[in-house]
């Protein structure tokens, strides 16, 4: 999608997919490639989309006293 190699009509199945908890496919593993997540949900016209998941994802992190963005979502590895 961010790249435009997905035609246009196919990018709400895949904004869908990836978020259907009941399919299996490899998630975004941490904050790094979501930007792509974030990109491809701005670029379809869901922005408020891409705005609760950086509230549900980042949102943690300062919570957990985080000052820059850890390279995992938990605190337990790099920070």
């Amino acid at each position: 999608m961010v790249f435009e190699i997905a035609p246009e009509e196919y990018w709400d199945l895949i904004l869908g997919t990836i978020h259907d908890p009941e399919v299996e496919v490899v998630r975004a593993g941490g904050p790094y490639f979501a930007f792509y997540v974030l990109q491809a949900m701005w670029k379809s016209g869901h922005a408020e989309r891409a705005l609760e998941y950086i509230r549900a994802h980042w949102e943690p992190m300062l919570r957990w006293g985080a000052r820059t963005w850890w390279e995992q979502w938990e605190p337990e590895g790099s920070l």
